[in-house]
């Protein structure tokens, strides 16, 4: 798994992730979350446009970090998620609990 974060402004990024989202992935994920937390971030667009896989540990790590932005009050947006990615989402309900950002939508910068 491959994690690139784009910083826009002092609370806000984009996190770009590439490969597959699965239990061997989610401690760097969740190592990336924690991180960006720390920096005092609360605002987050997650591209999942090259992830080709996710599995229950890579769902785990994104609910966990929905959760743990929205008691700081920030907000959590997927975006360009493949069919397959999009339709897991979909059988686990989950679209329903995370937002959706447009493909070309930026946070503020």
């Amino acid at each position: 798994m491959d994690i690139k974060v784009v910083p826009h402004t002092e609370q806000d990024a984009d996190i770009i992730m590439a490969g597959p989202l699965d239990a061997a992935a989610t401690r760097d994920a969740r190592s990336t979350f924690s991180s960006l937390l720390d920096e005092g971030k609360r605002n987050f667009i997650i591209d999942l446009g090259a992830v080709d896989f996710i599995d229950s540990s890579g769902l785990g790590a994104l609910v966990g970090f929905l959760k743990k932005v929205r008691i700081g009050e920030g907000s959590v947006r997927l975006r360009n998620g493949r069919r397959p990615i999009q339709k897991i989402f979909e059988l686990t309900h989950l679209d329903r609990v995370f937002d959706y950002a447009d493909g070309e939508e930026r946070l503020a910068s």
